[in-house]
């Protein structure tokens, strides 16, 4: 809620960083949310990401991703189990 205020107020000041800034802070958040309620660990990959194809580099999403990724690896039931795990 938060970025999607400091967009609004980037535009309304016509500051086109800043606007900029807070559109990529928007989709971070936005991305890191929805791999936290993923069900499936394909989705977690898909929405992590989202978080590192972004302009942040963020160790704890790398390490998450990472993580996910090597569930998916594993394959079956225990990847969509550890994630759970993970979000609890």
């Amino acid at each position: 809620m938060e970025f999607e205020k400091a967009v609004k107020n980037a535009a309304d000041l016509n500051d086109a960083a800043k606007k900029k800034a807070a559109e990529e802070g928007l989709h971070f958040a936005s991305s890191l949310a929805q791999a936290g309620v993923a069900g499936a660990v394909d989705d977690e990959i898909k929405w992590f990401g989202g978080c590192v194809d972004g302009q942040k580099e963020d160790a704890t999403v790398q390490a998450l991703l990472g993580d996910a990724k090597r569930r998916k690896a594993q394959g079956g039931e225990e990847a969509d189990e550890s994630a759970e795990e993970n979000r609890a």
